[in-house]
């Protein structure tokens, strides 16, 4: 009984044994596929760049920037949210000043229902987009501002052909030459003497019938 009794404990022993070694494996390769896994492109942040109205609350911020593009021309993209308390038309005539401060070019201003507003701004291949929608507030229990601001690497779409030649090569496209056109033909002269249909004949032979002979017989 008692031999039994320890076969049995020595069994026990080495599958807890086993047990353990394959929860520590089970584990190590856990952590070795989390370790290769790679990082996130959206990365938070509040950029500092970006002038903030006074009134508007910082909610949320991320910059986006994914690995397969890292060394190229792409700046990663960088995406804030805030909120204040006036209407979407409060915050433009703040926006249109800070933004030509930085050296950034108005393109356009987007009117939309319920007097939301976009503004688009341009500056050498970067672009902004400030969204301002007009949102409830369920704090103060009134309608605010939500305002949506995006800085992004613009691409050749955006740009007309002129601009896009001059971003690669830094200079101005020259003007294209206009095509010389081919002088006229010209026209025939009126004193140019056309030639005869019918030239006269040089022969000794008698025409058969005189009376319908179309042309003189020269006898040499």
């Amino acid at each position: 009984m008692k031999i039994v009794t320890s076969r049995f404990i020595k069994v026990a022993h080495r599958s807890m044994v086993s047990a353990l070694v394959f929860v520590v494996l089970v584990s190590c390769l856990g952590c070795a596929g989390n370790s290769a896994k790679p990082p996130t492109p959206y990365t938070p942040e509040e950029l500092g760049e970006f002038p903030v109205h006074p009134e508007l609350e910082y909610k949320k911020g991320y910059r986006y920037a994914p690995p397969e593009l890292a060394g190229t021309d792409f700046k990663p993209t960088w995406t804030g949210h805030y909120f204040g308390p006036q209407p979407p038309e409060g915050y433009v005539a703040f926006y249109l000043r800070e933004m030509k401060a930085r050296k950034w070019q108005l393109k356009r201003i987007v009117d939309k229902v319920e007097g939301d507003k976009v503004l688009d701004f341009t500056r050498e291949t970067d672009g902004a987009t400030i969204q301002l929608r007009r949102k409830f507030d369920r704090k103060t229990s009134r309608y605010g501002c939500f305002l949506v601001a995006e800085i992004r690497t613009l691409g050749l779409q955006h740009f007309s052909p002129e601009e896009n030649y001059r971003h690669l090569t830094g200079k101005p496209q020259e003007p294209a030459t206009a095509a010389i056109p081919a002088a006229p033909e010209s026209p025939a002269s009126d004193n140019v003497e056309e030639k005869p249909s019918i030239q006269p004949v040089k022969g000794t032979l008698k025409p058969a019938e005189l009376d319908k002979a179309r042309q003189e017989l020269i006898i040499e």
